[in-house]
């Protein structure tokens, strides 16, 4: 496992300010089991952890990392993978935010399909996935994340709202790496108004560690 992400368990706090009714987990509580168990029935998904793009199987060995089950199942081994997740009927989830270094790029394969993390929620029937496309700072993920929800609360699409954030963001870190790597991919619901009240939004954070 990496190193634990000093500004995740804070990332993740503030969402659940702006979503009262959200499922947070942190640490040893993001276990495998449980994140599949709640996979499905969210509306909005956020993982503010370390993830994994591997090149030559982006499906098998590419993954977000979770903490381990309880050793009652073998597939409980705390890493999330791209295959896993297409396992998984996720129709009801209109966004996908993937903070996280390189969740975004796909990898070509041998029946020339390109293949990720992104595709794999996509596939799974996510309408949105905010995802980046190369290694990403800690610090400014919290910070263009907050903005980000800051502008589709208030009602702009998902795409308005990643551009607004990075507008943001740029104004105090100007260099590209820190807000130039973000990307939707699919259009999710027009508004965030738009959708179900009565769906809930879980914000899952999945972290091996904390800063404390």
């Amino acid at each position: 496992m990496r190193s634990p992400l000093a500004h995740a368990r804070a990332e993740v706090t503030a969402l659940g300010r702006l979503f009262p009714d959200s499922r947070i987990l942190i640490g040893d509580e993001a276990d495998e089991d449980t994140v599949k168990a709640l996979l499905p029935k969210a509306r909005i998904l956020h993982f503010a952890t370390h993830a994994f793009s591997h090149e030559g199987d982006p499906l098998f060995l590419s993954g977000l990392q979770v903490a381990a089950g309880d050793g009652k199942s073998s597939d409980s081994d705390g890493i999330l993978s791209g295959y896993e997740i297409l396992e998984q009927d996720l129709s009801n989830v209109e966004l996908v935010f993937l903070s996280a270094c390189e969740t975004a790029r796909s990898h070509r394969l041998w029946n020339g399909g390109y293949y990720g993390l992104e595709s794999a929620f996509r596939a799974a029937g996510a309408q949105a996935v905010v995802g980046s496309l190369w290694e990403v700072d800690d610090a400014a993920c919290q910070e263009l994340v907050g903005y980000f929800y800051d502008a589709y609360l208030g009602g702009h699409s998902i795409p308005e709202s990643l551009a607004m954030a990075q507008r943001e963001v740029r104004k105090t870190r100007p260099h590209p790496v820190d807000w130039a790597g973000w990307v939707v991919v699919g259009g999710g619901p027009k508004r965030s108004d738009e959708a179900d009240p009565q769906r809930p939004a879980f914000s899952i954070e999945a972290l091996a560690g904390s800063d404390n």
